[in-house]
């Protein structure tokens, strides 16, 4: 789970148990004042409002009996007291209005039980939006209750609207209980940590991403693109614009004019300088990779002292722009990481974030053996190791004709991976250039489990 750069709230909330039935007139429908978060919302205290403002409820009456019969919420007595929310069907939802003196991370448990086998899910929404969602497979009884822990949720001061929405059926409902971490300092320009999600997105063939947005409907929120030294200041200017204005993070690669040594010595500040002010006037985040995979290309030493050098530029001359360092993965997966322990440095290397291109290497030709996701992710633990925040700039995987499916269980693995390990970002290399052994692009199979991921909650938006 993320490791939060940020202080937690000392307060301790329990579930509040009320003794027999109760008059739900005398809190959903006759309204409670707004209820302060972080706390425990029992269920059955909605907002008043009736069907279509409180709550929405697919029967016109309490099938549960307990409380008012006024209310088509379903309320049934608890055999140990108090009084929890049942009969839930697809769709059902039920609002709260909630307050927060101080803008924070919360994270959200439903307590909920069940009956019935297969899986259940609800989610959460704010002010109109989703938030939070989970599911879970408890069958052990309809009063067997389980605490359903949710993903974290930034929140600002103020009233909100908060719902809870069934995304399935056959499951009760008992309380939402919301604990909460002060918002932490953001380490960088666009820096995601402190939503506790990750930006994902893609590189794409032909370096324009409308494409691969036409096709999963929705705006990816990183865009890996690439540059040469000869490349023009206009040109880095124009990406940058076009992905801050569609809600991208711009993650720019460029390859230098100079050697790394002659980078560090300052004698090509001025190529460096006039892309660095002109990327300084993007209104929004960027963040800037200067020589990607440099394993073999020079020696590590001279890369670090680049960086560093780079990163002095940086601080003086711009305030939205992060220093992104990418590796070769491949030395790490292979067992060789001392290759890659050289682009550490006791002093640091100068980069706000240090990142990793990785792939799973088999193909249906190739003779390569299939590799998990925990073995293709493997570098960040080292690399976060080092102290720095994380991301996978490119990555890739080959659908199995022999195994429908397998490649999209991957894809869904690894975005939970990155998520449960603090990256801060994740780029699928959508694309077949540089690679002999098949392309990586996006398919029927793994097209729709990059879709999926994208429109997840924990995926950040600029």
């Amino acid at each position: 789970m993320r490791t939060w750069n940020l202080i937690a709230a000392s307060l301790v909330v329990t579930a509040c148990g009320v003794e027999g039935p109760i008059d739900v007139q005398s809190e959903g429908e006759q309204g409670l004042t707004a209820q302060a978060l972080p706390g425990t919302l029992k269920a059955e205290s909605y907002k008043a409002g009736g069907e279509g403002v409180g709550y929405h409820d697919t029967t016109s009456k309490n099938l549960g009996g307990a409380g008012s019969t006024t209310s088509a919420v379903d309320l049934f007595a608890q055999a140990t007291g108090g009084v929890a929310v049942g009969w839930i069907a697809q769709g059902e939802w039920l609002e709260y209005d909630v307050t927060v003196a101080s803008a924070a991370v919360f994270t959200p448990t439903a307590r909920v039980s069940s009956g019935k086998t297969g899986t259940k899910g609800l989610h959460l929404e704010v002010d109109g939006v989703k938030v939070s969602e989970g599911t879970f497979t408890s069958e052990a009884g309809w009063e067997a209750w389980v605490d359903l822990k949710l993903p974290a949720f930034p929140l600002g001061a103020g009233a909100h609207r908060l719902r809870f929405v069934a995304d399935t059926a056959s499951f009760n409902l008992d309380t939402l209980g919301f604990t909460a971490q002060a918002l932490c300092k953001a380490r960088f320009p666009g820096d995601p940590g402190c939503s506790g999600k990750l930006y994902y997105g893609a590189a794409v063939e032909g370096g324009q991403p409308s494409k691969l947005e036409s096709q999963t409907g929705r705006g990816i929120t990183v865009f890996r693109s690439y540059f040469s030294g000869d490349d023009a200041t206009s040109k880095f200017v124009t990406r940058a614009n076009d992905d801050v204005s569609h809600g991208r993070i711009p993650l720019m690669s460029t390859k230098l004019p100079g050697t790394w040594a002659d980078m560090a010595a300052g004698k090509y500040d001025a190529w460096l300088l006039e892309r660095i002010k002109a990327l300084a006037a993007v209104p929004g985040p960027v963040w800037l990779c200067l020589h990607h995979e440099p394993t073999g290309d020079g020696a590590a030493a001279d890369w670090v002292k680049m960086q560093q050098h780079a990163r002095k530029l940086i601080d003086a001359n711009s305030k939205n722009i992060a220093l992104v360092g990418i590796l070769n993965g491949y030395p790490f997966t292979t067992k060789t990481p001392e290759v890659q322990n050289a682009y550490n440095h006791p002093v640091g290397t100068g980069v706000h974030v240090m990142g990793f291109d990785s792939y799973n290497p088999w193909s249906p030709t190739n003779g390569k053996a299939w590799q998990t996701v925990d073995h293709v992710f493997g570098p960040s633990t080292i690399i976060q190791s080092w102290g720095y925040p994380t991301l996978l700039g490119e990555y890739g995987v080959r659908s199995d004709p022999k195994n429908p499916g397998k490649a999209a269980q991957w894809m869904a693995d690894a975005y939970s991976y990155a998520v449960a390990h603090d990256f801060v970002a994740l780029s699928y290399f959508d694309s077949g250039q540089n690679s002999p052994d098949g392309t990586w692009a996006l398919d029927s199979e793994t097209l729709p489990a990059f879709s999926k991921a994208l429109a997840r909650t924990e995926t950040a938006h600029p």
